[in-house]
């Protein structure tokens, strides 16, 4: 159940399956948050975890700035990955972004 609280650690509002013995007769579906699931007794015989798409949400500008200061100590292309991964924007814009913290700081 490590990997069940590791993603409830890094995406808690997504939802998630643990399936038991897919596609066969005995199949088994349990469904809910990482951090519901936490709890549980793993179920037996092998095992998939499913996990949903992560939800359209726009990020405010606070919380891209956030994301900005936490990974300014990267490298400028390290760091445009990373902010458009999580901040879910182009890596164009993200650069952008953190082009204009550095300026921030002059």
């Amino acid at each position: 159940m490590a990997t069940i609280a590791k993603m409830a650690q890094i995406m808690p509002e997504r939802k998630i399956a643990i399936v038991r013995e897919i596609t066969k007769i005995h199949e088994q579906a349990i469904i809910g948050y990482p951090s519901e699931l936490m709890a549980i007794v793993p179920p037996r015989g092998e095992i998939v975890i499913v996990v949903a798409p992560r939800p359209e949400h726009k990020m405010s500008d606070s919380e891209i700035s956030e994301i900005v200061n936490d990974i300014a100590a990267t490298s400028m292309k390290s760091a445009a990955a990373d902010l458009a991964a999580r901040a879910g924007i182009s890596k164009k814009e993200a650069y952008k972004r953190l082009l204009e913290k550095g300026g921030d700081d002059d």
